[in-house]
This record gives structure tokens, C-alpha cells and sequence, in this order.
């Protein structure tokens, strides 16, 4: 059966190329899939795109007018409007999924994956996430540094305490420190049936592209070509599915130094095209 690799948290800042995310991209889920040794491969990058943001509908915008030429890289369209397909040398290498990220009333972060249009910012979460249920797309909390602490943290930890119809997950992302263990709210969650759909979370500095695809899960099962993204949920939804982790956590040094910058970015004036 395929080994199906996911980075599930995928941001396109301006500044990055498509070509280089994408070789990047396929270059780290190879090595990861050196030490996984699978039969057979499939990829899932699946976006977080910020307001303001939409580097999935220029890459398709750019397909019909350009052609599916891109570099070494073939981009089509599949069956479905939130999902590309990316080939190399006649080589199905990855699936580039259409998605949101989505800043709340409190201050967090949600993941829309799976959905091409945009949502506004500003919203408390219960609506989100209620509002998101009934939408084809599949919703993430992701971690973040000092952003589970405090009363956000007592919210991320209510929810994930609630057993739901509808489905959710926790997000891992490779900006998380080696010092820094992985929440107990991933362990207490996962009673509950939340699982962790982690990501690269590239940030938006340059070289920040190398590390798509360095840090994800995957999973066993099979994939329609021609609805990929359908087929991921179904399994993703499945709770026989087994998740399993990939990548390295961040070194001591780069991550203060982005933390550091992050700061400095927040604080100066944003912009349409600016990721906050």
C-alpha cells in the first residue's frame, strides 16, 4: 500500500518561488522517504495562506495562461478547484492543496486546509470552527511559541477536551525548538480522538523555502488521482488511520534568531501582500 507523506502547514510568502518551494520540497520529502523506505509515494503540501494572501490561485491563474510548464515541474489541475497536481520527468511528485490560515477574535490561529476562497480574520473561534465544519476543508490548530499559554492556551485546551462531530486536529510545526517537548495537550487531545497534522511553517525570511516538506506525517492507504484531496480526508477522518510523525525539530540558535525577527516584523506597518 502507499506511504502517503503531508506537510500540513505550508505558507508561499512574497519573495518565495514556486520553483524553489517545490524543488525544496520534493528534495526533503525524498530524504524523509530514505529512512521510511516505502513502496510507493504520494505527497500532499497542503497551504496555510494568510489574508491578504493567494499565491494558490496565481500558480493556477499562471497554469491557464502559461502552460503547465514550470521549470522541471508539470502543473494540472485536477477534478478538484483546491488541488494541483505537480509532476517532474513524468513522475506524479507531489499534490498542492489550496488553504487558509485564519487569525480569531482571541488571537489564534486556525487552518482551513482544503479551502480556496478566502475567509475573513477577526471572528471568535466557536463560529470559526463551527462555520468551517460544514465546509469541505480540513480544520487545524496549530502550535505556536507563547501562543498555547494563558487564556489562549485554556481555549485551545478546551476545545481539544470536547469530543465533536466534527472533525479537528492539533498541528505540530518544525519552528518548535528541540528544548521544547512536545505539548501534554497533543497527548490529552488524542483521547479524545484530535490528532496531530503537523507542518513546516516556513516563515517569511529568505530561505525560509528549503524547509517545505522537511516536516510533516504520514500515513498508509490509497489516493484518486483525480480527487486527492477527497481521498486525504477520507483517511485522515478514518480513526484507524495511524499518523506518524516526520522531521527535525529547530536548533537552539535559529530559533531565537527568528523569534527575534518576528517580533521586529510585527511591529512595523503591514501591507496587503504582508504575512502577520
Amino acid at each position: 500500500m502507499p506511504h502517503i507523506f503531508i506537510d500540513g502547514h505550508v505558507h508561499i510568502h512574497p519573495g518565495f518561488s514556486w520553483e524553489e518551494v517545490l524543488h525544496h520540497a520534493l528534495h526533503n520529502f525524498q530524504r524523509i522517504e530514505e529512512e521510511v523506505r516505502p513502496v510507493q509515494s504520494v505527497r500532499f503540501l497542503l497551504l496555510t495562506e494568510s489574508s491578504g494572501v493567494d499565491s494558490f490561485a496565481a500558480l493556477t491563474a499562471r497554469t491557464a495562461q502559461q502552460g503547465p510548464a514550470l521549470g522541471p515541474f508539470r502543473i494540472r489541475q485536477t477534478s478538484e478547484a483546491s488541488t494541483l497536481s505537480c509532476e517532474k520527468d513524468q513522475i506524479s511528485s507531489f499534490f498542492v492543496v489550496a488553504g487558509r490560515q485564519i487569525v480569531t477574535a482571541e488571537r489564534l490561529e486556525v487552518l482551513a486546509l482544503g479551502l480556496h476562497t478566502p475567509y475573513p480574520d477577526g471572528q471568535p473561534m466557536g463560529e470559526v470552527l463551527a462555520h468551517l465544519s460544514g465546509l469541505p476543508c480540513l480544520a487545524v490548530l496549530p502550535w505556536g511559541a507563547g501562543k498555547w499559554l494563558g487564556q489562549r492556551g485554556k481555549l485551545v485546551a478546551q476545545l481539544s477536551s470536547q469530543a465533536s462531530a466534527a472533525p479537528l486536529f492539533l498541528g505540530d510545526n518544525g519552528n518548535r525548538p528541540f528544548f521544547w517537548p512536545l505539548p501534554s495537550l497533543f497527548a490529552r487531545a488524542k483521547v479524545q480522538g484530535i490528532r496531530n497534522l503537523a507542518g513546516s511553517d516556513p516563515l517569511p525570511f529568505p530561505g525560509q523555502e528549503k524547509k517545505v516538506g522537511s516536516f510533516g506525517v504520514w500515513l498508509s492507504g490509497s489516493i484518486d488521482p483525480l480527487q486527492p484531496f477527497s481521498s486525504l480526508c477520507t483517511l485522515l477522518h478514518n480513526p484507524k488511520t495511524a499518523l506518524h510523525p516526520f522531521g527535525r525539530c529547530e536548533s537552539l540558535y535559529p530559533f531565537f534568531k527568528q523569534q527575534i525577527l518576528m517580533q521586529f516584523k510585527k511591529k512595523r506597518p503591514s501591507s496587503p501582500s504582508a504575512i502577520p
